[in-house]
């Protein structure tokens, strides 16, 4: 319940319930049809579609359960709700500021009180005990107005932070295009032709040993001082080696210091999906006690070249599809790529003075990329923090007469 002080003049603090009306769908989640004419709401973020409608109106629509519970959307029109969405209509005050109200605090609100252990999931007492701060109806309309002016000079910003995230997404796969055609160190090289120096090889042919743990059962979990864990695919699928990404041996017996990830370990995965089979890193930094597993790979190489020159060179837009050409399996969702497959794959390879003088070039770009990045994600989480400093703002009656952009 909202204090009567808190509210500005000429508000009121008012029971959802006595200016709308809160029901659920009725139909269960097989009720969408692939060219269905009206949009069927259920729990996840995007609607489907159906040939039938229970709803017409202005209304706010709102998930009952998992991951989305929280969210908020607003329609006005014909549609239909899955039996576990909320979905509010007969609003008696102006529908856009109530969904920008919902906006501002349902998902806070809800985060304190849900139900359920497997799937999370609200209940008709969580609208029974929200309340609205109304004013006027003129104001109500200035306030939605602010609201949707100042979130359009937000959007177009984002949308500008996130065409440079994208630009910057080329240029790096641009970087390691150029490195592994010469060009980053070689001035007159020409199209599809090697530089004076380079030749083509198999991997096979600078890969001294393939290494591959072993499949166990495990605690789904990290692996706590003097505990042995092993790493799961995940552990090497985003650029890093992440150590948090492993499971907990039920048994110290069961560590094998032949599978033993080590400082500098060159780590490749030899199964997931198309896009991310064979996502390859080096590890770092290691501080847990963590062992390969069976699609986990460990290569060894000759002393003909660096690990971060054919690190650089299987993320490239030469290398991956040189892999995903020799993954096989029959469903896109796992693909497998084997030893045999994984020593034929052709590197171009250059004396090794320059290999590393490629990897320094390759990292000295690629990190001015990271710390663009960087900055772009904090505007963007910034550009949220705004979005709700808004909401709050508005609500509070402080809005309407301010410049906040």
């Amino acid at each position: 319940m909202i204090d009567i002080k808190e509210l500005p003049e000429g508000w009121e603090s008012i029971g959802l319930m006595n200016i709308s009306r809160v029901r659920t769908g009725k139909r269960d989640a097989n009720h969408a049809t692939p060219n269905g004419i009206y949009r069927f709401y259920t729990c996840a973020y995007e609607p489907l579609f159906c040939d039938t409608k229970s709803f017409h109106g202005e209304c706010l629509i709102l998930p009952g359960n998992g991951a989305n519970v929280g969210e908020v959307f607003y329609y006005s029109g014909d549609f239909e709700a899955y039996q576990r969405t909320y979905v509010i209509d007969g609003i008696s005050i102006f529908a856009k500021f109530l969904y920008y109200h919902f906006r501002w605090n349902w998902k806070g609100l809800t985060e304190k009180k849900q139900y359920g252990s497997a799937t999370n999931y609200i209940r008709i007492g969580n609208f029974e005990d929200y309340h609205v701060r109304v004013p006027p109806l003129p104001t109500q309309h200035l306030i939605v107005a602010k609201i949707e002016a100042l979130f359009s000079q937000l959007d177009h910003g984002i949308a500008q932070l996130k065409t440079a995230q994208a630009q910057l997404k080329v240029y790096r796969q641009a970087v390691l295009k150029w490195a592994f055609e010469g060009r980053l160190t070689n001035k007159d090289v020409k199209e599809g032709e090697l530089p004076e120096g380079w030749k083509i090889a198999k991997l096979g042919q600078v890969i001294t040993d393939i290494e591959a743990g072993k499949s166990m059962k495990c605690d789904e979990r990290p692996p706590r001082e003097n505990e042995v864990g092993i790493v799961k695919v995940s552990a090497v699928t985003w650029g890093i080696y992440d150590e948090e990404e492993s499971k907990t041996c039920f048994s110290n017996s069961a560590y094998n210091p032949k599978y033993l990830i080590r400082k500098g370990d060159f780590l490749f995965s030899r199964a997931n999906t198309i896009e991310l089979v064979g996502a390859c890193v080096i590890a770092h930094r290691t501080s847990k006690k963590l062992m390969l597993s069976d699609k986990i790979l460990r290569f060894q190489f000759t002393a003909e070249v660096t690990k971060e020159f054919i690190l650089h060179y299987l993320r490239s837009p030469k290398g991956r599809p040189e892999i995903e050409q020799k993954s096989s399996g029959n469903q896109m969702s796992m693909r497998n790529i084997g030893q045999g497959k994984i020593r034929e794959i052709e590197i171009p390879l250059p004396p090794l003075p320059e290999q590393h003088r490629i990897v320094q070039e390759i990292e000295s770009r690629l990190s001015v990329c990271d710390k663009i990045e960087e900055t772009i994600i904090e505007g963007l989480q910034q550009a949220e923090a705004l979005r709700q400093s808004i909401l709050k703002r508005a609500f509070e009656g402080k809005l309407v007469g301010e410049v906040i952009l």
